[in-house]
C-alpha cells in the first residue's frame, strides 16, 4: 500500500467517525426533544376523530353545525371535555368551565416552556396570546408540532370539504 492509499484511507476513516458522530448526537438531540411522557388520549386528523367527541362538540355549541373539524387532540387523561378541534374556520378549545374559540386567520405556536411542560399558544391576527394548554409531555408537543405545522399546509379550499 502506498503512502498516498494510506493517506486516502485515513482520511476517508475520519471522515466516516465525524459523520457517524453526528448522525449520533442530533438523534439523541431529537429523542431528548421529543421523548418522555404520556399519549395524547386523542390525536387524529379529519375522518378518524372520534364520532363521539364530534357529536360532543356540536351538542354544546362548540363546533357549529357546518365546520368541518380537521384535527382534534386531546391531552392524556383530560377527556374529550378538554378537546381541543381545529375546524375550516377556528380552533375551538373545549373546556367544561366554558370553552374558547379563536376564528381564522390566527397562529398557532407548540413549545417546549423549561424541561418539563410544552405549551400550546393561539394568537388571533391583531389579538392577544392565548395559552390552550400548559403542561403538555414531551410526546404530546412532538405531535402537536406535527399536526400543526400540517395545518398549515392545509390549503383553503380543502378545508371547505364537509365530512
Amino acid at each position: 500500500m502506498t503512502t498516498r492509499t494510506s493517506l486516502r484511507l485515513v482520511v476517508a476513516l475520519v471522515a466516516a467517525a465525524i459523520a457517524l458522530a453526528g448522525v449520533g448526537c442530533a438523534r439523541a438531540s431529537a429523542a431528548d426533544f421529543y421523548a418522555g411522557g404520556a399519549e395524547p388520549e386523542v390525536d387524529a386528523m379529519r375522518s378518524v376523530v372520534p364520532d363521539s367527541l364530534l357529536t360532543a362538540a356540536r351538542a354544546d355549541s362548540s363546533v357549529h353545525l357546518h365546520e368541518v373539524v380537521l384535527y382534534a387532540f386531546v391531552p392524556h387523561g383530560a377527556g374529550f371535555a378538554n378537546a381541543v378541534l381545529f375546524t375550516d374556520s377556528a380552533i375551538v378549545r373545549r373546556s367544561p368551565v366554558g370553552g374558547r374559540r379563536h376564528q381564522r386567520p390566527f397562529d398557532v405556536s407548540v413549545k417546549r416552556s423549561g424541561a418539563q411542560h410544552g405549551l400550546l399558544i393561539v394568537t388571533p391576527l391583531g389579538g392577544m396570546a392565548d395559552t390552550l394548554y400548559g403542561a403538555l409531555t414531551d410526546s404530546e408537543v412532538a405531535r402537536l408540532a406535527v399536526a400543526t405545522a400540517a395545518m398549515r399546509e392545509v390549503p383553503k379550499a380543502r378545508r371547505t370539504t364537509a365530512r
